[in-house]
């Protein structure tokens, strides 16, 4: 048992999931637009929800700097990874 889920992880490990990422923003999308919809829900969620778009937009962007200044992935960059925490920690 314990084998056969050590080979599940093994081959979820090796899979490239960049284009569920990519595509993962469509649900999100209809989402948000569903919820602003909503009128008995407060401002502040919706804000909240919001700027969760905004975070991710501006990770991949400062992931891409990283990239291609630094050779390096934002794992690696520490005040960039500290910057794109901090936003996070803003945002949430």
């Amino acid at each position: 048992m314990n084998d056969l889920f050590f080979k599940f992880i093994e081959k979820l490990g090796s899979i490239d999931n960049t284009l569920l990422f990519a595509v993962s923003i469509i649900p999100y999308a209809i989402f948000l637009f569903y919820l602003y919809k909503i009128k008995s829900v407060n401002i502040f969620v919706k804000t909240g929800f919001s700027l969760t778009v905004l975070f991710v937009f501006i990770t991949i962007l400062v992931s891409i700097f990283t990239l291609n200044y630094y050779d390096k992935t934002l794992v690696e960059v520490d005040f960039l990874h500290g910057f794109a925490d901090l936003l996070q920690f803003c945002v949430f």
